[in-house]
């Protein structure tokens, strides 16, 4: 199982990951994918803006997360989907194009963990985390070298002043 999650993040990653950059403008970059039976259902993006259902949900300022502009854009898709069908991905790159961990915060946790059965994210070290929500295990499926070298080294430069 660790191999399929290592393949289809990274997978997810290469084909993806110039278009999330480019879409976002701050230096700070956290994205969030949402997968249904390991396909891509949509992708979300940290927003700087005000909105009346983050304020709901209790975000700072109103301002709202990756994780829940991935659920705001797939709402009415998501209902009848059992959790274990659902997986988040996240990953974080910071002013610097660096991996930063990218878990969920407590606030994003308290309704993913009711709605995802996994949750993938970069850690600590710049590594791939894998944590099944319904079980509580958890395994780091890419280890922060091994990521960075088949992955980060190619878009440094080219979007090193995004």
């Amino acid at each position: 199982m660790e191999n399929f999650y290592s393949n289809l993040t990274l997978e997810l990653l290469h084909k993806h990951m110039p278009f999330m950059i480019e879409r976002i403008e701050m230096p700070k970059k956290h994205c969030t994918a949402i997968l249904v039976d390991g396909e891509l259902a949509t992708i979300g993006f940290n927003r700087y803006k005000t909105s009346q259902i983050s304020i709901e949900f209790g975000y700072q300022f109103g301002e709202y997360h990756s994780e829940l502009d991935a659920l705001i854009q797939m709402h009415s898709r998501i209902c009848g989907i059992s959790r274990d069908r659902l997986t988040m991905v996240n990953f974080r790159i910071n002013r610097f194009n660096q991996v930063g961990i990218s878990r969920p915060c407590p606030k994003c946790l308290s309704w993913v963990h009711n709605l995802f059965g996994t949750i993938v994210y970069t850690n600590t070290f710049g590594g791939i985390t894998k944590e099944s929500l319904i079980t509580g295990e958890h395994c780091d499926i890419i280890s922060g070298e091994s990521f960075q070298e088949k992955f980060l080294p190619k878009y440094r430069n080219q979007y090193a002043a995004a």
